[in-house]
């Protein structure tokens, strides 16, 4: 594969519009839903690239004819206040199938060559915080963290925002299956999603859960209007979290809660071991019973042998259980990547609180 780096002019206008309304959905969906898709071939998107193309310094990375990424940049966006003159890069994007060749960084050092024949001095960059990938692609190309930019809505008080958890199983599969389903639904009703990753497998441990989870606590990310999700052992090790923390959200929902109780077991690996350090003492089920005021337990047809089980810890914690046929763990494993009746679950939930305030 030869890819060349190309200075782009008007020509290159649509290319570059459909490369930066591909950057808008991945930002949009993943880290800033305030976004607005398809702003690009408004008037507005159509004119700012337009003067981009005419005024500014934009590249192309060519697959022979075809357009496969670009960065946009612009020069001596200094103001009078500072002594050093700077560029900026603006916007950039690589489709996702050739960002393993290098490209990004060749149109990075293109542009940087370019702000040396300005004799432009520094080149800064802004890059979504939570989009981890992108940062560390900067940093790996010279850039240093330099400032750091906060957000809130101007009617929002952090610590009584509603947001959700969602708490992985042992395997951590949950994460990318309906976890993500439950992000993209929310994300676009502006409701932020946090789906923090844990030790898996032989490496989890209820104590590295709650270092992890204790810092969201701690930065009031995780707070009392928050609604957890647990999957799995998820749940065993929050339902420990809140007795010991103190800890109480708006609404917990369990899904098929694994590791609660000490039950016995034919199996002699690593699950063991994780299940012995993971099992839930009463008082701290009675903590959850009695503060957490909404509460609910789902459970399927995998767990048809482990029924006295479910129908003990919705007692326990005086949930409200919801049994849901066909989806066995909701796990990976089974090919779970929705469950639409948490999803409506949770938009009552939500639909109720805004009814409260």
């Amino acid at each position: 594969m030869e890819i060349s780096i190309k200075k782009a002019d008007i020509t290159y206008l649509k290319d570059i519009q459909n490369l930066n309304n591909q950057l808008f959905k991945l930002e949009h969906n993943n880290f800033d839903p305030a976004l607005k898709v398809g702003w690009t071939f408004e008037k507005d998107g159509e004119k700012y690239f337009k003067d981009m193309l005419n005024n500014e310094i934009v590249y192309v990375a060519l697959d022979k004819d075809n357009v496969v990424g670009y960065l946009a940049g612009s020069t001596n966006i200094q103001g009078s206040y500072v002594t050093k003159s700077l560029a900026e890069v603006d916007n950039m994007f690589v489709l996702e199938k050739y960002r393993k060749y290098g490209i990004g960084s060749k149109l990075i050092n293109k542009f940087k060559e370019e702000c040396l024949q300005n004799r432009i001095e520094e080149v800064k960059v802004t890059a979504s915080a939570k989009n981890k990938n992108a940062i560390n692609f900067y940093k790996k190309n010279g850039f240093n963290e330099f400032e750091i930019t906060l957000k809130q809505k101007a009617n929002s008080n952090t610590q009584n925002k509603s947001n959700i958890f969602v708490l992985h199983s042992l395997n951590g599969d949950t994460i990318n299956i309906w976890g993500q389903d439950i992000k993209e639904s929310f994300n676009k009703q502006g409701i932020e999603v946090v789906l923090p990753k844990f030790p898996i497998r032989a490496d989890s441990s209820y104590d590295k859960f709650k270092e992890i989870l204790k810092k969201y606590l701690d930065n009031k990310t995780l707070n009392k209007n928050s609604i957890v999700i647990g999957h799995s052992i998820g749940n065993a090790y929050f339902i420990r979290f809140c007795k010991e923390m103190n800890y109480i959200p708006k609404t917990y929902v369990a899904v098929a809660p694994g590791a609660v109780y000490n039950i016995a077991s034919n199996r002699n690996d690593y699950i063991v071991k994780v299940k012995e350090q993971a099992y839930c003492k009463q008082e701290q089920l009675n903590f959850v019973k009695e503060n957490i005021e909404i509460k609910y337990c789902l459970y399927s047809d995998e767990d048809e042998p482990k029924e006295e089980m479910f129908k003990r810890f919705i007692e326990d914690t005086n949930s409200v259980g919801i049994y849901l046929k066909y989806y066995n763990h909701f796990d990976g494993y089974h090919r779970i990547y929705k469950i639409p009746e948490l999803t409506e679950l949770i938009n009552r939930i939500l639909k109720n609180e805004l009814e409260e305030k």
